[in-house]
């Protein structure tokens, strides 16, 4: 599947600010002796942030809803088109 438009453009951006956030100078700015529920903030900082990258890539992935036929599916337009 190729991904055009706005779905193109939102992944590369996702994938820039993710390796950004990620990159080790940014991550030392967090680097304090403060507790978080006994976890330093450094590491609530770098999970809580891979966590909204896995959900954001998730939300993304997603398939939108046929505008066509809202009850179709994509396996039966193949069936559709493998009968014809």
């Amino acid at each position: 599947m190729r991904r055009t438009g706005r779905k193109k453009e939102w992944t590369l951006a996702l994938f820039c600010v993710g390796i950004l956030v990620l990159f080790p100078p940014i991550v030392s700015i967090f680097d304090k002796p403060v507790l978080v529920m006994g976890l330093p903030i450094a590491y609530v900082v770098l999970f809580g942030f891979w966590g909204l990258v896995i959900a954001a890539v998730a939300y993304g992935a997603r398939r939108k809803a046929s505008t066509d036929d809202p009850g179709a599916s994509s396996d039966s337009l193949i069936d559709k088109q493998s009968d014809s």
